[in-house]
């Protein structure tokens, strides 16, 4: 069941920013092929996931070819 203020996630976009959460405090370059890789989903999957999680400000887009995600302080902060 999601938590207040969560009502916008996908199931999957909740296991994008979890996964994301975890690697954060290593890593917060993000590619959709490397979190597809992760959480077994493909890369146009996970893209479309993205959208909705930089629509609502949980993610920041950084760079082209590849598109690099970052997690905003709303998205990091968030609990899921």
């Amino acid at each position: 069941e999601a938590k207040e203020g969560t009502e916008t996630l996908t199931e999957k976009g909740a296991e994008i920013l979890k996964y994301m959460q975890n690697e954060f405090k290593n890593n917060n370059n993000f590619t959709a092929k490397a979190i597809g890789e992760q959480i077994g989903q493909n890369s146009r999957s996970v893209s479309g996931s993205m959208r909705k999680l930089l629509s609502c400000g949980y993610v920041e887009k950084c760079g082209e070819k590849p598109i690099v995600y970052k997690l905003t302080e709303k998205g990091a902060n968030l609990t899921i």
